[in-house]
């Protein structure tokens, strides 16, 4: 079998509609727990401005450092990461979907 050929069937192979309404969902779910960890990222950020702006004993650069500090310490913290609930959430709903979709017994 030469590399055209299994080029040219990977290239014609169609995704059955269960796994394209698969993917999907779980691009809509990824993407709705993503929006969560960037709008809590924000206010902590919001958070830290507030901070440093109620410390008038701090120069401006000591509150743009706290601040800057807190920023990088966020994208740390608030990286995302499913908890075993959240994963066995996630598993059970996409078996109960296949299941309703009769793609699976």
């Amino acid at each position: 079998m030469s590399f055209q050929s299994v080029y040219d069937w990977i290239k014609g192979w169609k995704a059955p509609q269960w796994m394209k309404d698969l993917l999907q969902q779980l691009n809509d779910i990824m993407v709705a727990i993503l929006k969560e960890a960037g709008e809590q990222y924000v206010n902590n950020l919001k958070s830290a401005v507030i901070e440093a702006a109620g410390h008038d004993d701090w120069s401006s650069e000591q509150k743009f450092d706290y601040v800057f500090n807190q920023a990088k310490k966020g994208l740390v913290s608030f990286s995302v990461t499913l908890k075993d609930s959240e994963i066995n959430a996630l598993i059970e709903y996409f078996v109960n979907l296949l299941k309703k979709n009769g793609t699976i017994a």
